[in-house]
């Protein structure tokens, strides 16, 4: 999985970019807005993780922007921030971000996100995926698969037991 990790702070981008390559992600990290443009247009990701407060900007006002680039129309995003309200949910999903976790997130809740977001499996797989997915979290999934044509385009999850435990 290929995943843009827009974060300011240098020193917690580059922690977790090395934890998210420890899982299997190439990850690029850009520390502004606009830097986040330049990578996006050398390659689209499949997956951007971008902090809500960049010094160039809202993450809510770069989201457009970065879905504005050539190839990028439908890159997946997730807003991460320091902002846990539920009016700050809102505001992400309503800018278009399909994940809001609230910082500190922990690693494995962000892997989960990446994971339902860009499933990178066909339907024979799916078993498989969902077993990696539910071993990542305590969370005890209930699962809605969309499925494009014979290709799984999205897994959104609930944690039917504790939905207080569930970080999406």
């Amino acid at each position: 999985v290929d995943v843009l990790l827009v974060e300011d702070d240098e020193d917690a981008g580059e922690l977790l970019a090395l934890a998210l390559a420890s899982r299997g992600a190439t990850v690029r990290v850009a520390v502004t807005g606009a830097n986040a443009m330049l990578e996006i247009e050398k390659r689209c990701p499949d997956v951007v993780v971008c902090d809500l407060s960049l010094p160039d900007g809202s993450g809510l006002e770069w989201l457009p922007k970065f879905r504005g680039v050539r190839g990028a129309p439908s890159v997946r995003a997730i807003a991460l921030s320091g902002n846990a309200r539920p009016v700050d949910r809102e505001d992400s999903l309503a800018a278009g971000f399909e994940k809001h976790l609230a910082k500190p997130a922990q690693i494995a809740d962000i892997v989960s996100a990446i994971v339902t977001l860009v499933p990178a499996v066909g339907p024979r797989d799916l078993h498989s995926m969902l077993s990696r997915l539910a071993s990542l979290t305590e969370c005890r999934f209930t699962s809605l698969l969309r499925f494009e044509a014979d290709e799984l385009v999205s897994v959104w999850t609930y944690d039917r037991d504790r939905p207080s435990l569930d970080p999406f």
